[in-house]
């Protein structure tokens, strides 16, 4: 319960601020929209939803780049992030969590999905066996579950941030066996982007705590932690690889 309070007012602070954190490089967000395309294979007439959607930056891209005819049902916890999303046709804002949306708790309003997507918020979530296996119940014949994970961690960050995510780790080889016992056909497949940033910029990203791994350092935490960061990457532009695994699920 503290862990969700933490997450919730992170998020929170975060909301008004956050797509800052990634138009520093925009092309970068549509070259990965494109990967995620490629996996998913959409088709304009499909029924999309976005577990964990932020503020829909990607989300936005992705309609905008299928010319899907349907909104894309962008779904989050936080209702100051959903607040942020674009006004735009294409998209639907609905406050739930994924384990409401898995259980139906909450009233959808379709009954069955193409596609589900859940980029970077996995490992926020317990009980992920039963989330994945309700989910896989709401895809349609041929639907795909898309879950993004970060099983590595290659940014320049302090040395007790990158201890953090180590220890939260999220093992893509797990996802994929609770994709496989729900009865779906699963793969995983690694995306690697090369990141270049002045650092500068990303000082003040890691200021604003970007990360969700960094919502429990405190203030001095984090301040210390740039302190490291400066000293140890002393170049004035940033330069490091970006991976992503990509579990994709199939209704058989």
């Amino acid at each position: 319960m503290a862990d969700d309070m933490m997450r919730s007012e992170h998020y929170r602070r975060l909301a008004e601020h956050y797509d800052d954190n990634l138009n520093y490089n925009l092309q970068l967000v549509r070259r990965f929209v494109e990967r995620i395309q490629g996996v998913l294979r959409l088709d304009c007439a499909d029924l999309v939803a976005d577990i964990g959607c932020g503020t829909g930056l990607y989300t936005k891209e992705l309609a905008e780049l299928v010319g899907l005819v349907h909104p894309v049902l962008c779904i989050d916890s936080s209702p100051e992030m959903l607040e942020q999303l674009p006004r735009s046709p294409n998209l639907q804002g609905l406050v739930a969590t994924a384990e409401q949306v898995a259980s139906r708790a909450v009233k959808l309003p379709v009954d069955r999905f193409d596609a589900i997507i859940i980029q970077g918020a996995i490992h926020h979530m317990e009980r992920q066996g039963e989330i994945i296996r309700g989910l896989s119940d709401l895809l349609a014949p041929a639907g795909r579950l898309l879950i993004v994970t970060s099983p590595t961690i290659n940014q320049p960050l302090f040395r007790a941030a990158v201890q953090r995510f180590q220890e939260l780790q999220q093992d893509s080889e797990s996802i994929r066996h609770f994709m496989a016992t729900a009865g779906l056909s699963a793969r995983v497949e690694l995306v690697d982007f090369e990141i270049v940033i002045p650092k500068v910029r990303y000082l003040s990203m890691v200021k604003s705590r970007y990360m969700s791994v960094l919502s429990g350092f405190s203030d001095a935490e984090i301040d210390e932690g740039i302190r490291e960061i400066d000293l140890r990457f002393p170049e004035e532009v940033l330069t490091y690889t970006d991976t992503s695994a990509l579990i994709v699920g199939v209704t058989n």
